[in-house]
């Protein structure tokens, strides 16, 4: 910062590599806006970190564990539906070949 206080009117030295941006520095007009804004997000951010951090600690073994529940369930309809497909067309495709010729 300079003596005569350019900077924060904004006016800086191009030739000092000063582009007089201190002007747009939210915190001269409003002292402590960093730190606000700061605690503001976290604040809000607060439930969703914490929902990540829950589901750091979930392991390859809960996970499985979890697709299992799902996919027990859909297996054993699948294969009821499968056995009662089979009783259908197995007993008429079985018939037709031994009926010809006893």
């Amino acid at each position: 910062m300079t003596s005569n206080g350019r900077r924060e009117q904004g006016k800086g030295d191009p030739s000092k590599g000063d582009l007089g941006f201190g002007i747009l520095d939210p915190q001269l007009r409003s002292p402590g806006y960093w730190a606000r804004l700061r605690g503001n997000v976290m604040e809000r951010a607060a439930n969703e970190l914490y929902r990540r951090r829950l589901l750091r600690s979930v392991g390859v073994a809960d996970l499985l564990q979890s697709w299992a529940r799902m996919l027990v369930p859909a297996a054993v309809v699948a294969a009821a539906t499968a056995a009662a497909a089979a009783d259908r067309v197995a007993p008429a495709s079985l018939g037709a070949t031994k009926s010809g010729k006893e």
